[in-house]
């Protein structure tokens, strides 16, 4: 029976582990940050003060489409913003719409020129804005649309958009539309234009899918290709060469037609790839998108549908379409969108990843979101810090110097699956539960977390946190008992201290030196902060927030540098009078406001300074970590910012705006 891991330290272990911080980083959002109130003491009580707040993203990044110029410059489309880069994914410019707007398509034609299809409002009937910007989106011009738009920008004046049912054209950069007529009607679904002259729109016609072709930029128009089956998507690598995927009218998998070929630039049409062959390659998913490149190679993304039931990923054909192989079993690899920029080289993103591929996807590179540590951070300077679990791996061990901006796997594969590290300098701790009884192993590591070796294991049923002060001297927080070690953790003695109860945070500057938080109180019980000197043999209350019969304090972070500069996360729940229907229930229950406050003190709880911070943040129990009395990182939304303030003002960390800079 395993005792020690990632699900129970959530439930309970992570409720009272010391500031070392459990992180799960995503996407970083990089803002500049104006009007931050500073906090102020009060000797009489403390009082609220509001704080300009970098904007944190409450749900998890949501990438909707890729837009990349070349392997250097290109563009996410992901919840309110828009990501840019211009080397490669390196580093990320974040540019948040106006009023949060959501984008839905895009299309640039530079590092600096731009339009995004954005949608606001809510359903059944959203508001669609086109936005248009000239400098890479620091900047944008809003425009009105009556409806959802597939837009297909050819020049920096000119170009066509499907807006509702109908084709439009501008030649004002998109300032001003004129419809275009289409012959037999039907309703366009996409385009594709190589130039301003030159292009393709796939309009259905009830029971047909028509493919038309203009060669006069829209004022007459052809069609080249007809089927009863849907067109699902055309592409082009060159005026004349081009790929055709027809859908399948037969319901399950795979839901792949024919896929067809052009030399002629979509004059004429032949099969590359009959329908009944995908079922033979045991191809199946659902038909995402396609990519190719002036050479022999194709992509093909696939998602597993809305039911999750089918297999997803990336077909990937080297000699034109004559062979297939699937890649993609890791994060299965739901495919938003692909794009291949030269022959092989390109980027495939799924609503949650990006990645780079140089070879054709016989390699490949995570490009976003950054890679951060998923579990837990302990920095050991202002720029040098360890990490615990990624996004695939949840036991891996990471390694920043630079304040966090950047993190690199150092072992993939510990010996164990370690619930906490603890590092001092380059020598590193970890624990993990006993396979064969209840017991807590702890491991070390000499080489910056490289690798491991089993030193002792104590007989505890859960392991909560181990906190090294020193490379001989630490402690060992198990639930019910305090260990402490004087030789790097070969021998544990067992003594005074330690937690009360899972509704207790604990913060130790030494093995009898503790900062004890009781949070998570019930409706109309206070909640205390206490400092022991004596391994809490007695403990001194230093505040109390008041029960009151309308409040509760479910959660907390705790993080102390010394005896008298410390800072201490609460989140106040108030129960009001007005009644609510919770959803899927004819209960009503009384509506309760979440109040996010962050507390600081310099003279060891005497006096203390509140700062309010937004009600939509969710920091995790190990929130907070202060290397110093200024400098310090805070853990809320999958996001890591910090301070160089003390507290009074935040920023996100990003590798635009790293920590030191």
């Amino acid at each position: 029976m395993r005792l020690v891991g990632k699900r129970e330290l959530n439930q309970l272990g992570n409720r009272r582990r010391r500031h070392q911080m459990a992180t799960t980083l995503g996407i970083s959002l990089i803002l500049s940050i104006s009007g931050c109130g500073a906090a102020v003491t009060q000797h009489s009580g403390p009082s609220f003060t509001e704080q300009s707040f970098p904007h944190v993203a409450s749900t998890p990044p949501n990438a909707v489409a890729i837009d990349f110029l070349s392997m250097n410059t290109g563009f996410i489309a992901v919840n309110d913003a828009i990501l840019a880069t211009q080397n490669g994914g390196e580093t990320w410019r974040t540019d948040i719409l106006p009023h949060h707007l959501q984008p839905r398509a895009m299309d640039f034609l530079s590092a600096n020129i731009g339009w995004v299809v954005a949608e606001g409002g809510n359903t059944p009937n959203p508001s669609y804005v086109l936005l248009k910007t000239t400098n890479g989106g620091a900047s944008w011009k809003l425009l009105p649309l009556s409806a959802s738009a597939q837009i297909d920008m050819t020049s920096s004046v000119f170009g066509f958009a499907i807006i509702g049912a109908q084709l439009y054209a501008t030649h004002n950069g998109g300032d001003s539309w004129q419809p275009i007529s289409l012959p037999g009607g039907g309703r366009p679904l996409y385009t594709t234009f190589s130039s301003p002259e030159k292009g393709w729109v796939v309009v259905n016609n009830g029971g047909d899918t028509n493919l038309l072709m203009t060669t006069n930029g829209g004022e007459n128009f052809h069609t080249t290709f007809s089927s009863t089956s849907p067109i699902d998507a055309v592409v082009f690598s060159s005026p004349n060469h081009g790929l055709m995927m027809l859908g399948s009218n037969q319901y399950g998998t795979p839901n792949f037609g024919n896929l067809e070929q052009t030399q002629n630039g979509g004059q004429t049409w032949s099969v590359l790839q009959p329908a009944a062959r995908w079922t033979s390659d045991d191809v199946y998913g659902f038909f995402q998108s396609m990519s190719l490149s002036g050479g022999n190679d194709i992509w093909i993304g696939t998602t597993s549908g809305a039911m999750g039931f089918s297999s997803s990923g990336l077909l990937v054909s080297s000699d034109g379409g004559a062979h297939w192989q699937s890649l993609g079993t890791r994060r299965h690899w739901n495919i938003v969108s692909e794009e291949m920029i030269a022959p092989g080289a390109g980027w495939v993103l799924g609503s949650d990843f990006l990645l780079k591929t140089m070879d054709n996807g016989q390699h490949w590179t995570d490009v976003w979101p950054v890679r951060f540590p998923q579990q837990q951070v302990d920095f050991v300077s202002a720029t040098k810090g360890y990490g615990l679990g990624e996004e695939d791996n949840p036991y891996a061990i990471l390694k920043t110097v630079n304040g966090g901006t950047q993190w690199t796997v150092v072992n993939a594969k510990p010996p164990e699956d370690f619930s906490q590290i603890s590092f001092v300098g380059s020598v590193g701790w970890a624990i993990a539960g006993a396979t064969d009884a209840p017991r807590v192993e702890v491991f070390r590591s000499e080489n910056g977390g490289v690798s491991w070796r089993l030193l002792s294991s104590e007989p505890a049923s859960l392991g909560l946190s181990i906190k090294m002060f020193t490379k001989e001297l630490g402690i060992l927080d198990t639930f019910g008992m305090l260990y402490k070690t004087t030789n790097g953790g070969v021998t544990w003695k067992a003594i005074a201290g330690g937690a009360p109860g899972p509704t207790f945070f604990t913060d130790y500057l030494s093995p009898i030196h503790e900062w004890l938080l009781n949070s998570l109180s019930e409706w109309g019980t206070a909640a205390t902060l206490t400092w022991s000197a004596n391994g809490g043999l007695s403990r001194r209350v230093v505040y109390t927030w008041p029960g009151e019969s309308n409040v509760s304090y479910i959660l907390g972070s705790i993080d102390f540098i010394n005896e008298q500069d410390g800072w201490v996360w609460m989140q106040k729940m108030v129960r009001s009078g007005k009644l609510v229907t919770k959803p899927g229930s004819s209960k009503r229950v009384p509506l309760v406001n979440e109040v996010n406050l962050l507390y600081h003190t310099n003279d060891g709880g005497k006096t203390w300074s509140i700062t309010r911070l937004p009600q939509d943040l969710s920091p995790g129990a190990d929130a907070l970590d202060f290397v110093t009395k200024r400098r310090g990182y805070l853990f809320v939304n999958n996001t890591l910012l910090y301070t160089a303030t003390g507290g009074r003002m935040w920023r996100v960390v990003s590798t635009d705006n790293p920590p030191l800079s």
